[in-house]
This record gives C-alpha cells, sequence and structure tokens, in this order.
C-alpha cells in the first residue's frame, strides 16, 4: 500500500526505505487462505510442480500483472519475457537443492512432492509452523498401511 501510494504506483521502492520487510504472496496463497482446496498434485510442463489451485492462481496473478497488458500488442518474444525471466529466475535459485535432493532421494518423484507441498504450506501460513495443515491429512497413513480418508473443508463446514 506505502509503494503503491507515496512511490508512484509502485515505481519506487517507499515501504524497504522506512524499513518493512519485503515479502511476496500469490493469488494462490489467497484462495488457500479463503479455503480453497489445493486438488491433486502435478508437474506442468515448463511451470513445474504445483496443483489446480496453483495453477490458477498463477494465471490470475498474470493476468493482474500490468506489465501483461503494457506488453500485449507486442511481439510474442517481448510480452513473454518477464515470465520467461521468472521460470528461468525460480530455476536458477533452486537448481543445486534440486540437483541434492536427486542425488540422495530414493524417489526423485516424491521427493519434489514433499518440497513442493512443505514449501506451499510454509507460504501459505507465512512460515509459522504450528498453524492447522489443510494437506496434512494427505500424508497420514493408518497403522494398516492405508491411507486415511481425507474430509474436505466444506464437508467440515457442513457440519
Amino acid at each position: 500500500l506505502m509503494n503503491s501510494t507515496l512511490g508512484f504506483g509502485g515505481l519506487l521502492d517507499i515501504a524497504t526505505l522506512a524499513g518493512l520487510p519485503q515479502h511476496y504472496e500469490d493469488f494462490g496463497q489467497t484462495l488457500a487462505v479463503h479455503g480453497v482446496p489445493s486438488g491433486p498434485y502435478m508437474v506442468a510442463p515448463i511451470l513445474g510442480p504445483g496443483s489446480p489451485r496453483h495453477f490458477f492462481g498463477r494465471a490470475v496473478d498474470y493476468v493482474t500483472n500490468p506489465l501483461t497488458w503494457l506488453l500485449w500488442d507486442t511481439h510474442i518474444l517481448i510480452s513473454s519475457s518477464p515470465t520467461a525471466a521468472t521460470l528461468v529466475t525460480e530455476r536458477e535459485a533452486n537448481i543445486e537443492s534440486v540437483e541434492g535432493l536427486r542425488e540422495s532421494s530414493l524417489d526423485f518423484y516424491e521427493g519434489i512432492k514433499s518440497t513442493y507441498v512443505q514449501n506451499r504450506y510454509s507460504a501459505i501460513n507465512d512460515g509459522e509452523t504450528g498453524a492447522a495443515d489443510p494437506e496434512e491429512a494427505a500424508f497420514k497413513i493408518n497403522p494398516s498401511g492405508a491411507p486415511t480418508e481425507r474430509k474436505s473443508l466444506a464437508q467440515d463446514i457442513s457440519r
């Protein structure tokens, strides 16, 4: 809010100068906070791991980004540059962790899935570990070894 009002529509970072910490929230996190279930874990080509809620949130973030509309009528290489830069930056920032997981993991897919779910859970709850985990039931196992039945948030509310 401070950067939008005092920083010429967000062009200047006044909040950092005022000592406020920077944080990033995406629309998928907002949906999670308001009770929208994540859906199944998926790996999309180019976009990587996610859930329907996460991918929908990314689409909303893309559409509501002013750069999307400023670059709309330009060549595809120019208009897709911000998204491509974000994807390359995310990959570069995590390449050592991913390679370490690949080398040390018995099941690389499950390792990536677990890492993704834990990272999203942390982001949704702003790093608080004591918050109730809506995805926790997906990883609980009965003593018999069979997965537990998972209730949706809608089922909990209707009771």
